[in-house]
């Protein structure tokens, strides 16, 4: 750390009491997620399972179509491609 940073001042806010907490250098309008629940990254990774999930679903229903001939009927009826 250089001497320019150890002399930076930060504001802190919560908008709720604590359970999310921003930092922003003092005078600035920009801020970052310090403490939360409500940052991108987590929102990133549950996207990304979530998308695995559906991903190894949608495999297990193609698996199920091609080795039962009343589903893979079924499932076109109904318009459903996999």
């Amino acid at each position: 750390m250089n001497e320019s940073e150890l002399n930076e001042t930060y504001t802190y806010e919560s908008p709720d009491g604590g359970e999310t907490i921003y930092r922003r250098k003092t005078g600035e309008e920009g801020r970052v997620l310090v403490k939360g629940t409500n940052n991108i990254y987590d929102k990133i990774q549950n996207d990304l399972e979530s998308q695995s999930e559906i991903s190894q679903l949608r495999q297990h229903v193609l698996n199920l179509e091609m080795s039962n001939a009343d589903l893979k009927d079924m499932l076109r009826e109904l318009g459903v491609v996999v």
